[in-house]
């Protein structure tokens, strides 16, 4: 983690928008990081996957869990050739948090120059500079949510 702490986080702003009940993605500049006193969780999921696709409900859960910390956000960039399998998801849950769609699976991992086949990889902690600060699986390993949550909430210094 020594070296990737406080780097910048590099990321495609013209990744298309998966909208609940919108037939196709839709092609516009995506806004990052609003505030740069919040963080952000990026989650990669593989479209092709039902139960990867499947996380997105546990996802909105986790926001919904712990909606009283109001600058910790989601990022969901969904992974597949073609939408259909995540738009599906996105109609049915009507998600509080963007899911960005990109085709080539390797294609923020290679940007990022991180491990192309390490599940560790999958989930980001950024602050809102950017900057990574944790890799973790905050929706399915009960320590790693307490540490994304007490950074969220200014109680662990970073």
């Amino acid at each position: 983690m020594q070296g990737w702490y406080k780097k910048p986080l590099a990321y495609n702003d013209s990744l298309p928008i998966l909208l609940p009940n919108v037939a196709e993605p839709i092609d516009t500049t995506f806004n990052w990081f609003v505030n740069q006193d919040d963080y952000y969780i990026i989650r990669q999921v593989d479209a092709s996957c039902s139960k990867c696709i499947g996380q997105m409900e546990v996802a909105q859960a986790f926001l919904e869990k712990h909606s009283e910390v109001k600058n910790l956000h989601f990022i969901m960039i969904v992974n597949a050739v073609i939408p259909d399998m995540a738009q599906e998801a996105i109609d049915k849950l009507q998600l509080d948090f963007p899911v960005l769609f990109q085709r080539n699976h390797e294609q923020f991992r290679r940007m990022n120059q991180l491990p192309i086949n390490d599940d560790l990889f999958t989930n980001v902690l950024v602050n809102g500079r950017g900057e990574i600060i944790l890799f973790g699986d905050a929706l399915f390993n009960e320590l790693t949510e307490e540490l994304f949550l007490s950074i969220a909430k200014g109680e662990c210094g970073v």
